[in-house]
């Protein structure tokens, strides 16, 4: 009888908060712009990282248009897709605010100076040395602080753009309605372009635009909150930092694996890191307590970590665990994800391992039914990509196994062998091209890349004659 009275009132609670979420933006209307579109001319492009300013403001205004949605809000989005014909002109823009009568208009953005600045900026429009908007001034200084406290960045401004820029944004120029502009952080700023190629950090910064929101509208905090953090090598350190963001000097860890644990040690999430230079980790969507996280490393002692969640803040830590050698190497993760269901047929398989590998103990690795197929190493021989040479079967489970003889690359066994297994699906699925650029009917130069977007992965050989 007592577990079932708190089964009850468990999802009674549950219940509770997520009416009380849905209902925060009850009867609010915005638009949410994220800048750019396609990767073109007027797009902003980071050869040393990847990073493209287009994409980084589509994942962050679709992720805050979630946010918001989750919460009762209706949300116009200017682009939901980074193909050229996404790319509106700026008047197109604001005709869409405007003729939808929105309560509030922002627009995502990250910025580009010379490499050596990465503060927060936000930017209103100004006339006549006033603010066209008062409301646009006040939530350009609400929304500042509130990515300034997730972004790693210097600090926070809020200025109108007739006073910061000499002239008033085209993307703001013709609203109804007060409108804000926000550049995140500095994309040019090469540590903070390899945090913005980590989605979570991108996501976080969504989260500080929810944030704001609710700050403006004076309504009660989000009611979860978020752990994040970074985990960098004492003993090396890099040259191109600003002296300001004195924790961007150590070189960040690669492909750690950070688990979740509540105050009872359950683990409740695994977060995989990448292998993007930023030594990120994040977990949202947390209720309001104690939690504690264990990271571990392939070359680095276990760092363990305690954390006190409030309801609509983040705790953000910096971290630099102590180098350990002769540590046995793991796997970290599988993809497919071990578990997973209706698999495609034709997938690849990818593991990640801990610590760069010694190829020649690829043999370690099998997989039933038995395939033959093409071994790839990757990231400093720490990801394994198996593709198979003919499709596995339909409605089959696959099953993966390394076993303990896989050796990293001082001769080190794995401690403990690694399985996992996926489930595949019961129909082929056929590929097709998603996505052209340049777009049918394009003009261009002789000079532009032609890029082709399929559905699924592609077998190299059988594209390209």
């Amino acid at each position: 009888m007592h577990i079932l009275k708190n089964n009850r009132l468990s999802i009674f609670i549950v219940l509770l908060l997520t009416g009380t979420l849905s209902a925060q933006f009850q009867g609010l209307k915005f638009m949410v712009n994220p800048g750019h579109g396609g990767h073109d001319s007027d797009d902003r492009y980071i050869p040393q990282t990847g990073y493209w300013e287009s994409e980084g403001n589509l994942t962050k205004g679709l992720y805050l248009r979630d946010l918001l949605k989750d919460r009762g809000a209706q949300v116009i989005m200017s682009r939901t897709q980074n193909r050229t014909e996404d790319d509106l002109p700026l008047s197109d823009i604001d005709r869409i605010a405007n003729e939808n009568q929105v309560d509030f208009f922002h627009s995502i953005h990250s910025n580009a100076s010379s490499g050596n600045a990465n503060y927060t900026l936000m930017l209103y429009k100004e006339m006549n040395g006033q603010p066209a908007f008062p409301e646009a001034r006040e939530m350009g200084g609400i929304m500042a602080d509130k990515i300034h406290a997730v972004n790693y960045t210097t600090d926070a401004r809020n200025k109108g753009d007739m006073s910061f820029l000499g002239f008033n944004l085209g993307v703001l120029r013709t609203l109804n309605m007060p409108g804000t502009l926000s550049e995140g952080s500095f994309h040019d700023y090469i540590p903070e372009s390899w945090r913005l190629q980590n989605i979570a950090y991108r996501h976080h910064e969504a989260q500080a635009i929810m944030r704001s929101f609710l700050a403006y509208y004076h309504l009660p905090a989000d009611t979860f909150g978020v752990i994040a953090g970074y985990e960098r090598d004492k003993n090396h350190k890099v040259s191109n930092y600003i002296s300001s963001l004195s924790q961007d000097q150590y070189k960040t860890i690669n492909n750690l694996r950070a688990a979740l644990y509540d105050s009872l040690d359950n683990i409740l999430k695994v977060y995989n890191g990448d292998f993007n230079n930023n030594g990120f980790f994040y977990f949202d969507s947390l209720a309001e307590g104690l939690y504690k996280v264990i990271i571990d490393f392939g070359a680095f002692e276990p760092d363990t970590l305690s954390f006190t969640v409030s309801r609509g803040t983040s705790v953000i830590r910096h971290r630099k665990p102590a180098p350990q050698s002769g540590l046995p190497p793991q796997v970290f993760g599988m993809e497919p994800a071990s578990g997973s269901t209706e698999i495609d047929p034709y997938a690849s398989v990818r593991l990640t391992f801990s610590q760069s590998m010694d190829t020649q103990s690829v043999g370690a690795v099998t997989f039933s039914p038995q395939r033959t197929g093409e071994f790839a190493w990757s990231q400093s021989n720490q990801t394994l990509m198996f593709t198979p040479d003919s499709a596995w079967r339909l409605a089959d489970t696959v099953y993966v196994l390394v076993d303990s003889s896989a050796l990293n690359s001082e001769g080190v066994v794995m401690e403990q062998p690694f399985s996992g297994q996926f489930v595949t699906g019961s129909a082929y699925k056929r590929s097709y091209i998603k996505e052209t650029y340049p777009s049918d009917g394009d003009s261009i130069t002789i000079y532009k890349k032609i890029w082709l977007t399929f559905s699924q992965k592609m077998l190299a050989r059988t594209v390209l004659h």
